[in-house]
């Protein structure tokens, strides 16, 4: 259990170097337990966060799929619709992210991973249709996404920039604004997200001033130098 932990916390490292020792963990945990379930799940995100797309294809695809519930159905299938796309099969994931969203759509409202699970499996959803040129089914289950998971809103921005980058900006934008205006909880992460944008706007504004501050200094301390030794060797 402490090599889970440990694969789980270093799991959401930004370092690769960190996302490849949770993978390390992981497999370490697993060959002590093999059907240790949260090891198994955990295996999955975390080769899929090093990149390491075909290994996670393989490992959720050598799970013993009547031996696993809805919960488990989903995440795993999340996980192979992720896997897909990183692998080139867009395709493929369409079907199998569908498949995920219906797993975790048959958990009772009560399950206390339900709505984590169900998020991540929207947006990786939104993310094959993307990748597969399914654009207008991909602006439909965005605005899906945004309406039913609020609260996800990092995981809507990256799916409205991906749509951006396929020509959908202003359908992307139409879909994520409306469900801001509609909905409080992410029309308060939207606002407070915007905060911090123009915070970080300022002061990289307040940075380039003071560099350029500087350079002018730099550059007038480094004429009057010249100047100075000119001077002396008239003098």
């Amino acid at each position: 259990d402490i090599l889970v932990l440990m694969g789980l916390r270093l799991g959401f490292a930004r370092e690769p170097d960190r996302r490849q020792e949770a993978a390390t963990h992981l497999e370490r945990a697993l060959s002590i337990q093999p059907r240790h379930e949260a090891a198994l799940l955990a295996y999955g995100d975390a080769l899929l966060r090093s990149s390491r797309h075909q290994d996670a294809l393989s490992h959720c695809q050598s799970l013993r799929w009547d031996e696993l519930q809805f919960y488990e159905r989903g995440i795993t299938s999340r996980q192979i619709c992720s896997a897909l796309v990183g692998v080139g099969s867009p395709e493929s994931a369409v079907e199998v992210g569908f498949e995920a969203l219906r797993y975790l759509g048959e958990l009772d409202e009560a399950h206390p991973r339900k709505v984590p699970a169900t998020i991540e499996a929207h947006g990786s959803f939104c993310e094959a249709l993307v990748a597969a040129g399914h654009h207008d089914r991909a602006v439909d289950a965005f605005k899906r996404f945004c309406e039913e998971c609020p609260m996800a809103i990092h995981l809507h921005l990256r799916v409205k920039e991906q749509l951006r980058v396929a020509g959908y900006e202003r359908e992307a934008d139409k879909v994520f604004e409306a469900a801001a205006a509609a909905d409080p909880v992410l029309g308060g992460l939207l606002a407070e997200y915007r905060s911090v944008q123009e915070q970080d706007r300022r002061e990289a504004e307040e940075h380039a001033k003071a560099q350029r501050l500087i350079s002018g200094l730099q550059m007038f301390a480094a004429a009057a130098v010249c100047l100075g030794g000119a001077y002396m060797l008239l003098t």
